[in-house]
């Protein structure tokens, strides 16, 4: 069974019924979210390999000081946004995967938009040419597989992958971390960078109430303008966490705090139903290739659905064809692609850490993924390495 095309035109229908900076994935609640919901899922064996490895003492990158922040599954689900912070700019050598490994840019041209949302098929044929490049969102889950599965005590490289593959799992399941549009300027061809390009009109994102260490409170709400922050703070979905530049020590007093921890429990409690439905649908085999082409489905369908496309400057700049439709169907995509998220993460770590009470088919995904290993070195071409066997 196919999730996309299912659960494309479920969501359409649901939608009728209504009718009554640089890119840091979903902002910080969005991944704690999909952690909380994982974390919940976890067979007792799985919690406790979990516990070990997010216990391990990580000094780089980050630090000891952001290690002791975030040592639960929640809190360490934005660790990987968290060390490309200023305050930590000194020892980002020590991170082995970077930037790469957040995202995909799988380019679909705006003139082939409204021809190619449709098009499972191409989408999937795209998305596999773009799994070949040497460093990119889906080889970096092969290789962080790869090394949770390695029968060897704990050490910094296990614990640096469980944090990244807790985290990149809730990347891919933001739609515009896959797909960028991309159009012809003269005779230079350019792409919207996931939506970090595109400015739009502006939107209002609520903000959960924090107080800062002076006890100000900070503001209730921010403003975007830009199309890949608005499907990273869920649309507007439900209030977000502010973020944070970490630039001082103190800074890290602002992570995992209470009424943080709060939020998160109050948003995957709410997102339960949500995940129990996508666990019924997710019955077929797992595979990364079907999940990325899910996502840039849902991308083209959903975050470039009621924006102009003819707007002078697209996809560098557009407009709210409807404004109201948007925002809603936004929502809808942006809580189901969490709850989504937050199973197959479940599902993952099980097949990992508790492969005897697992999923049989996450099982097998995983073990493809481990025996499949994937050479980062820079010496190595496009093409040459293996993802998944899907």
């Amino acid at each position: 069974m196919k999730i996309g095309s299912r659960w494309l035109s479920s969501v359409v229908a649901v939608g009728s019924l209504f009718l009554v900076y640089p890119s840091y994935g979903w902002w910080d609640q969005g991944h704690e979210t999909v952690a909380k919901i994982a974390e919940d899922m976890l067979t007792p064996a799985a919690k406790e390999g979990v516990r070990a490895l997010l216990e391990y003492p990580l000094e780089a990158p980050g630090s000891l000081d952001l290690w002791k922040k975030t040592k639960t599954m929640s809190t360490s689900a934005s660790w990987a946004d968290y060390i490309k912070q200023p305050l930590f700019k000194e020892n980002a050598k020590a991170d082995p995967y970077g930037p790469p490994c957040h995202y995909m840019d799988v380019i679909v041209y705006s003139s082939e938009i409204s021809k190619v949302k449709t098009d499972r098929a191409e989408i999937e044929r795209r998305t596999i040419e773009e799994r070949q490049k040497k460093k990119a969102l889906l080889s970096c889950i092969a290789e962080m597989t790869q090394v949770l599965m390695e029968k060897k005590p704990a050490d910094d490289r296990k614990a640096i992958a469980l944090r990244y593959i807790i985290h990149v799992i809730g990347d891919l399941h933001e739609p515009l971390h896959t797909v960028s549009i991309g159009a012809s300027r003269g005779e230079e061809f350019k792409h919207n960078e996931g939506g970090n390009l595109t400015k739009i009109p502006k939107v209002t994102i609520p903000l959960v109430a924090m107080k800062q260490a002076d006890s100000v409170l900070i503001k209730k709400s921010t403003d975007v303008r830009n199309l890949h922050l608005l499907w990273d703070a869920g649309v507007g979905a439900f209030p977000q966490i502010p973020f944070h530049r970490l630039v001082k020590p103190r800074d890290l007093n602002y992570i995992g705090t209470q009424l943080q921890s709060d939020a998160i429990t109050k948003m995957a409690k709410e997102l339960g139903g949500l995940v129990k439905a996508v666990s019924k649908e997710d019955a077929t085999e797992p595979s990364l290739v079907n999940w990325v082409t899910e996502e840039i489905l849902v991308a083209l369908n959903y975050a470039y659905e009621n924006l102009d496309l003819n707007y002078p400057d697209f996809p560098f700049a557009t407009d709210f064809t409807d404004r109201a439709q948007y925002l809603k169907r936004g929502r809808i995509a942006s809580r189901r692609q969490m709850a989504l998220a937050g199973y197959r993460l479940g599902q993952i770590l099980n097949a990992v850490f508790d492969p005897e009470h697992a999923q049989p088919s996450y099982v097998d995904f995983v073990t493809r993924l481990a025996s499949r290993p994937v050479a980062m070195n820079s010496d190595q071409q496009p093409g040459q390495e293996g993802v998944d066997g899907e």
